[in-house]
């Protein structure tokens, strides 16, 4: 038995006799039914030449979702799926996805493009769900403008035209929440190391992890001025010169090794302090 977020879904060779699956939009749910029966196998699940009988018979997709209702309301997702409903915020794409599956089964790839013109064509959306369709809507729109403000624009050439990066920007190359790599050190001797050391010239790399930046968005000023040159040392052996990346210097305190940072500062609450403990079980977390 597999149990697996929706990573699964995508480029990974696993066969299974039996998928169940939360409701999701359609090209989701395609894509994970071909997880479904990828080799020839018999009742045992021995594998079989091509061109033998499956002895499994046709494969099985469950998917869990609300209870099908023609004019569904605002509120018809969000009722069986509390956190879901943030994953995937266009309640009208899953209503018709889920109309989709009424039909009981679909064979591919004959029914993959009616079943995604049907959800992602030009299609009625039910009164119900026109809220949480045009909100995703503009949320689309917009992630389409940032990343067109963040291409480079190869066929212009070196020209100064619209916004520009900034010296000090790192421009992202996915959309979602924005992150920050986080380098973890230790104090050894008055110096700094990198908390993988053991890695050579790799060391820094092996010891970077991402967190979101509402959660650390900067390192606090080291105490003493001798600190400061020694964070200001290991900064300048990182590749880029640490410009882009926070250094998170951890010190053995009651058995723990313990660092502290900064939180990213909202329009309605300050930055706030806050201490980090690492340890190879648990990772990174709040003191």
């Amino acid at each position: 038995m597999l149990i697996a977020t929706q990573v699964a879904e995508q480029s990974l060779d696993v066969d299974l006799d039996v998928l169940v699956s939360d409701l999701a939009p359609i090209d989701r749910l395609i894509q994970r039914a071909g997880r479904l029966c990828r080799h020839v196998r018999n009742q045992a699940g021995e594998r079989l030449p091509l061109g033998a009988v499956d002895g499994r018979g046709a494969p099985q997709l469950w998917v869990y979702g609300p209870a099908w209702a023609p004019q569904p309301g605002a509120d018809w997702f969000r009722q069986t799926f509390k956190k879901a409903a943030y994953v995937y915020d266009d309640h009208a794409q899953l209503w018709l996805s889920a109309q989709q599956l009424q039909a009981g089964r679909f064979t591919m790839p004959e029914d993959a493009r009616p079943m995604m013109e049907a959800v992602y064509g030009d299609v009625d959306i039910p009164p119900g769900l026109e809220k949480s369709h045009l909100k995703a809507l503009g949320k689309g729109y917009g992630s389409r403008s940032n990343a067109q403000d963040n291409t480079i624009k190869l066929d212009e050439g070196y020209v100064r035209s619209g916004l520009e990066w900034l010296a000090d920007t790192s421009a992202p190359s996915r959309l979602g929440e924005d992150t920050v790599d986080v380098v973890l050190g230790r104090w050894v001797n008055g110096q700094v190391q990198p908390w993988r050391a053991d890695k050579a010239a790799h060391a820094w790399a092996y010891s970077t992890l991402r967190v979101p930046r509402r959660l650390i968005d900067q390192a606090v000023p080291p105490a003493t001025p001798e600190q400061a040159h020694a964070v200001e040392a290991a900064l300048a052996s990182m590749p880029g010169g640490g410009r882009w990346v926070v250094l998170l210097v951890l010190a053995m305190v009651n058995g723990q090794w313990q660092g502290q940072a900064l939180s990213q500062a909202k329009e309605r609450r300050p930055a706030e302090c806050r201490t980090w403990v690492y340890d190879g079980r648990r990772g990174l977390v709040t003191g």
